[in-house]
């Protein structure tokens, strides 16, 4: 399955550049935040034009940004391939790589490995198949795959004779069904003869909310945007199928690993953070509870059942025991109060792992900066330019 995983590739990336102090997208306040809002652009343009891009035009960057310039392989071309957004009231600078023929496929990964730490704000993993009855079999797979995830079911655009687009899912995670050969024939791509009526394209947008948008962005860099299909369980579940119906893999066989993404850690009070979790999981709970004493006391009859509230509520608390005895012992370890510690001490614990974790965002950041501008200067070498002198 990992093979069939690294076969998936990006057809769309937006990032941002986060801020050096909190590693957040938000840009930081007085003089050293100008500094790095000016480090960051910087690093963008000579990243873009490094990469063999040239500026078609400049005008309003979108999604709350006043600038942005708009870079293809030629100045002249009409279609864009990535956009250099600047001049957002409170965020970094941002990049966006657009499919573009493909181009996105070789731009993103470079531009995640090349660019130090990033901010994936959405990022589109795809694939295509050419196989007859393939759109029939992932649109039969995809209404299985909302049935048995309680999501509405696809919704189905076009036609048989002008190509169809299915799309599923919401929120952070969609997914786009379509036929590849009609979309490049609407486009002017290719001639309408030369359709392959058995191509189609899938694709996962990901927009990975605030607290994953380096963990995706580090994922996709380390382990190649195929690693992201297995970060959302319904996906993960798909695309084993997927390899099934494409012959890349047995049922038997077609299990993929669980993509782990580290979340930056969320700001809110633990007990905010709980009470959260509790209004959005405790139905839930409750309806386990119920379920379950109604199979084991009423022989599953739901007509005949009659079941306290108090009862309910002193199953479920049963029920939660154990998981919170599991994770007590790990918990009081993390927060350290399983003996008594020394005040200094602890505040020095604190301040090593604040001091580690800048100098890790430092040291990558340098380290693009470093590659890029050797990157520079061997391409102006190579041109027979001669640096400026500063």
């Amino acid at each position: 399955m990992r093979a069939f995983q690294d076969r998936w590739f990006c057809d769309w990336l937006t990032v941002t550049v986060p801020n050096g102090t909190t590693g957040k997208g938000r840009r930081s306040e007085g003089p050293a935040g100008q500094s790095e809002l000016e480090e960051a652009t910087g690093r963008l343009m000579t990243w873009a034009t490094l990469s063999g891009l040239r500026m078609q035009r400049v005008g309003r960057g979108g999604d709350g940004y006043a600038g942005g310039a708009s870079f293809a392989m030629q100045p002249t071309d009409s279609e864009t391939l990535a956009v250099v957004r600047v001049g957002h009231a409170t965020n970094m600078p941002g990049l966006e790589l657009r499919g573009g023929g493909g181009s996105c496929a070789d731009l993103a990964p470079r531009a995640l490995a090349e660019l130090g730490p990033l901010l994936i704000a959405r990022a589109d993993v795809s694939m295509d198949l050419s196989q007859q009855g393939m759109f029939e079999q992932l649109e039969e797979l995809a209404r299985q795959t909302a049935r048995a995830n309680a999501m509405n079911p696809p919704r189905m655009d076009g036609t048989p004779e002008t190509g169809r687009t299915l799309y599923l899912g919401k929120g952070e995670t969609t997914l786009r069904i379509y036929e590849k050969g009609f979309e490049m024939a609407a486009k002017g791509k290719i001639a309408p003869e030369d359709i392959d009526p058995h191509l189609v394209r899938i694709e996962y947008t990901f927009r990975p909310r605030n607290g994953a948008k380096a963990g995706f962005a580090r994922t996709a860099r380390d382990e190649g945007v195929g690693a992201l299909l297995g970060a959302v369980h319904w996906v993960r579940r798909m695309v084993e199928q997927i390899a099934v119906i494409s012959g890349d893999a047995e049922d038997d066989t077609a299990k993929m690993a669980v993509t782990r993404v580290a979340r930056t850690p969320d700001p809110r009070p633990a007990e905010v953070r709980a009470e959260h979790g509790i209004q959005q999981y405790a139905g839930t709970f409750a309806s386990a509870t119920i379920a379950r004493i109604v199979e084991y006391e009423h022989d599953g009859d739901w007509l005949s059942a009659v079941i306290d509230p108090d009862r309910i509520t002193a199953d479920t608390l049963e029920f939660l025991r154990p998981y919170i005895h599991a994770q007590a012992e790990r918990q009081a370890d993390r927060c350290g109060v399983l003996a008594v510690r020394d005040a200094e001490a602890e505040a020095k614990r604190a301040e090593e792992m604040l001091v580690a974790w800048m100098k890790q965002q430092k040291l990558e950041t340098d380290a693009a900066t470093t590659a890029l501008a050797a990157a520079e200067a061997a391409s102006r070498a190579r041109a027979g330019i001669m640096a400026v002198a500063a």
